[in-house]
């Protein structure tokens, strides 16, 4: 089992695990996300919105503004099986995707 390089509790009380595998792949994929490990955290702990993937109903994705300019997001995708779940990837983005809202409601 790979190393887990936090396990946060979300508003919904779901708990959730970042490795350092899940990290390392993240960043392979999305250079930008070198070093938002505790943005990344703090998307799950005190997201701004959660939303349910339009594929997946397991699939939750996590948001919170980042940077100065109004309208970016960093959002965390996250599997959720059982109560726990655990990040699948994450990056930045300038739209929110479609999907049913699980919070706030």
């Amino acid at each position: 089992m790979d190393i887990a390089i936090f396990i946060a509790y979300t508003p919904l009380n779901k708990r959730i695990r970042l490795t350092k595998e899940r990290l390392t792949r993240i960043i392979g994929v999305h250079p930008v996300m070198k070093g938002l490990t505790e943005n990344i955290k703090t998307a799950l702990t005190s997201p701004e919105m959660i939303k349910r993937s339009v594929h997946d109903p397991n699939v939750w994705l996590y948001y919170i503004s980042y940077g100065e300019v109004k309208g970016r997001y960093l959002i965390i995708v996250v599997k959720i099986t059982n109560g726990e779940g655990f990040v699948v990837t994450g990056y930045i983005a300038d739209r929110i995707k479609t999907g049913g809202n699980i919070w706030p409601k």
